[in-house]
């Protein structure tokens, strides 16, 4: 998926996705934002979200494990 809007539609049509590489930064919101989107919600659990990005700051890898990444 391009954005999230395209990645949503993927995921909510396609159960048989069991791992997700998110763009922290994501063209039209970050994958923070969509992970917690996917984790707030019983049918994407036991889904793996790896966070894929060139940001190393410690804050942003605290932020992405609060929201509920599986790796960065």
């Amino acid at each position: 998926a391009v954005d999230r809007a395209s990645a949503v539609r993927l995921l909510e049509n396609d159960s048989s996705i069991r791992v997700m590489l998110v763009d922290w930064n994501l063209p039209d919101a970050g994958g923070y934002e969509l992970t917690r989107q996917f984790r707030g919600q019983a049918r994407f659990m036991g889904r793996r979200v790896i966070m894929v990005t060139n940001e190393a700051h410690i804050d942003d890898v605290a932020n992405a494990l609060e929201v509920g990444i599986d790796d960065y």
